[in-house]
């Protein structure tokens, strides 16, 4: 099976953090480090055992790293990120868990977007604009 990004997203590393956009559902995504090396190899359609490849050489910690790869995909695969064998997964096709080690790859928070330029995610001290943290993981 190939995991590769959805075709709908936007995505730039900012201040050092991997920042995922999708426009249509109007979410944007921040990834930790891990998941962001996992986000980078999905550069074309890869294998899921490929991105264990990836983790492993991470040296992360995670201590499952197939359940970790598979947490995250699901994940991904969850909020329309991320495609399988070409397509979009249909609703509830992936339950792959939660991850469950803060060194796993996940979503470190999300957000929905306000509209343009007004984001709490970059609004210095999370202004009385959104008057709300990013939705965390």
């Amino acid at each position: 099976m190939k995991v590769s990004r959805a075709r709908e997203v936007a995505w730039r590393v900012v201040a050092g953090e991997m920042v995922v956009v999708q426009l249509d559902r109007r979410m944007m995504y921040c990834l930790n480090g891990p998941a962001a090396s996992l986000w980078q190899a999905m550069d074309d359609p890869v294998e899921l055992d490929r991105l264990g490849e990836v983790l492993e050489a991470l040296a992360t910690g995670a201590e499952q790293v197939g359940r970790a790869v598979r947490a995250f995909v699901g994940e991904l695969l969850h909020e329309g990120l991320a495609m399988i064998d070409g397509a979009p997964a249909p609703p509830g096709y992936w339950d792959g868990g939660g991850a469950t080690d803060p060194s796993d790859p996940r979503i470190a928070w999300r957000e929905r977007m306000q509209g343009p330029n007004a984001s709490c995610a970059f609004q210095p001290g999370q202004t009385p604009l959104c008057n709300q943290q990013p939705y965390n993981s």
